[in-house]
């Protein structure tokens, strides 16, 4: 280019400058939810622009879809494959779930079974996320399911929601009366689209403790609200204390 524009212009200089990359690609398969309006959503091949993680193109491309299984992220990066759990990152704070994106890489987020029937397990579990409600289930078989809880649960106040998820019905359940003294009414069986929340902390104002839950509430229930704060404020990890 310089060399054709000496006849015209002395001393030409060209300078060229990139303003966007779009060489590196990776694959985002599986539950994506599809947003109208926006060309480049849902199940797609995204470009990735500078340090991108696993949850920023998630929610980017449209946010998870009420079925998504996020306990079970399937991640191929050139001959390997693994898996992340993306409810570790958002309720346990551990960001190597969270990874950083390569070039080239396939991600499929996978359906859970039986969407109508399924309950909500979060907080000090082992394997919290989203896992089929099949029959009559009550609080231990859940906990069970989500790999027991941690050595850190405070299990004098765990949590269960139903219902309205704008105006819940908050259960507070004492586990360790259950497990200490046989108290069996602590086991209560719960129904399908439950939440269940073991917390960090004893629970001393359950009004409190809902209003600090309402980020949970938005990713299951309205993830729009949640998508967009996140885009907004990059704040993935969803923090629940005691009162």
């Amino acid at each position: 280019i310089t060399e054709k524009l000496r006849g015209f212009v002395k001393s030409p200089r060209i300078d060229v400058r990139v303003t966007e990359f779009n060489s590196k690609k990776v694959s985002l398969l599986g539950v994506v939810n599809t947003l109208s309006g926006i060309r480049l959503s849902g199940p797609n091949i995204y470009p990735l622009k500078g340090k991108t993680t696993l949850m920023d193109l998630i929610l980017t491309a449209g946010g998870p879809a009420p079925n998504a299984d996020l306990k079970n992220v399937q991640i191929t990066r050139g001959h390997r494959t693994f898996r992340v759990n993306l409810y570790d990152a958002m309720f346990k704070e551990d960001v190597s779930q969270n990874i950083i994106l390569d070039a080239g890489d396939r991600i499929i987020i996978p359906e859970i079974s039986e969407l109508e029937s399924k309950v909500y397990l979060f907080g000090e579990l082992r394997k919290p996320g989203l896992y089929a409600f099949k029959g009559q289930m009550d609080l231990l078989a859940a906990i069970s399911k989500a790999g027991g809880y941690t050595d850190d649960a405070a299990l004098g106040s765990v949590m269960v929601f139903r219902g309205d998820p704008a105006r819940p019905e908050a259960i507070t359940v004492n586990l360790e009366r259950l497990l200490k003294e046989g108290d069996l009414s602590q086991n209560m069986p719960l129904q399908k689209g439950d939440i269940v929340f073991v917390p960090k902390t004893l629970i001393s104002d359950v009004q409190e403790f809902i209003s600090k839950a309402s980020p949970i509430m938005d990713f299951l229930f309205y993830p729009a609200r949640y998508r967009d704060s996140y885009i907004r404020g990059r704040a993935l990890y969803i923090a629940v204390g005691g009162g």
